[in-house]
């Protein structure tokens, strides 16, 4: 069995009974939350939960490696329905998002209750692939998003340090009076 398989086998058994379901790709599988499981649409479509993850987990057997990159996309709900939504409400990297929400609704007998405390931890998906992960011999490494992401950071905080440096320098040779 591939580390890939073996991956993916680890993770199916650890989200059996969540939420959360499990897609196979080519390179690895992605892990998201099953909105057409009944048991868990009604929850979420009461709490009008707005935002989904999809983790995008690609493992390379070449050289023992593999990545997960966050997708986080925006939920609609038309008419009790959910959409994805894609465009400038998505991100893509490394998204750290945390939430709770209580849930009010009026119960059988018209009496205002509380119907559900949620709690949300985007990094609760991604702990069940790295925790699967462990004893596999694979090693995690950051997704191409999180790299790109990390490279314009370095390059704009260095423009930024050389800009600085010129204007102190410009400052001191009183260029600027």
């Amino acid at each position: 069995m591939t580390a890939v398989d073996e991956l993916r086998r680890r993770v199916e058994a650890a989200v059996d009974g969540t939420p959360y379901t499990l897609t196979a790709t080519d390179d690895g599988f992605d892990l998201a939350v099953d909105w057409g499981d009944q048991r868990w649409f009604a929850l979420l479509g009461k709490a009008g939960v707005s935002r989904t993850f999809i983790h995008h987990v690609h493992v390379d057997e070449g050289n023992g490696t593999f990545s997960v990159t966050d997708d986080s996309r925006e939920v609609r709900w038309s008419a009790g329905v959910p959409t994805l939504a894609l465009g400038a409400e998505r991100m893509q990297g490394r998204v750290i998002t945390l939430g709770r929400q209580r849930v009010w609704g009026l119960d059988d007998a018209g009496h205002l209750t509380r119907q559900a405390d949620l709690a949300f931890d985007s990094e609760e998906g991604r702990e069940l692939i790295t925790t699967a992960a462990e004893g596999l011999d694979l090693r995690q490494r950051r997704g191409a998003a999180e790299r790109t992401g990390l490279a314009f950071a370095l390059v704009g905080g260095v423009g930024a340090l050389v800009v600085a440096v010129v204007l102190l320098v410009a400052f001191a040779l009183g260029k600027f009076s």
